[in-house]
């Protein structure tokens, strides 16, 4: 992560899950949880209003060399630390992103990895749910 400002990494640091996804299909998955038909099932969802964009590498094709950039968008659901990510760049190498990604935030629960994209969203929700939880159940104990 070198050259990334010291607020990004620690920012990037706090995140629980990470989620590949363009913007509208974050947008879609908010909708998809702010509209839902049994209110009980929603969960709390706050999207930050800032990302960081950042050149994970370089690919050299015939003697130009094009950046490969990603987009991190950030939000809490439930209280957890959860970054949409999304290669940008006009050349994307998906390998070279996804090297990148578990090189630097190797992440897991429950013996998984905690990535997942837009198709398998339900993850992460179920992710947050279950910290959420855990932390309403520590709580309870600390009031005892």
């Amino acid at each position: 992560m070198e050259g990334l400002p010291s607020f990004a990494i620690q920012r990037l640091k706090r995140v629980r899950f990470f989620v590949e996804a363009t913007s509208y299909e974050r947008f879609s998955l908010w909708k998809e949880n702010e509209y839902r038909i049994e209110k009980e099932d929603k969960l709390f969802w706050n999207s930050e209003s800032s990302g960081i964009l950042y050149t994970i590498g370089y690919l050299n094709i015939s003697g130009k060399d094009w950046p490969i950039t990603i987009e991190f968008d950030f939000a809490t659901i439930n209280d957890t630390p959860i970054c949409f990510y999304y290669p940008t760049s006009v050349i994307v190498d998906f390998k070279m992103v996804e090297t990148w990604m578990k090189t630097n935030f190797n992440i897991e629960y429950k013996g998984r990895k905690n990535y997942t994209n837009a198709d398998n969203f339900h993850n992460c929700l179920i992710y947050c749910q279950e910290e959420h939880n855990k932390r309403r159940k520590l709580e309870e104990i600390n009031k005892s």
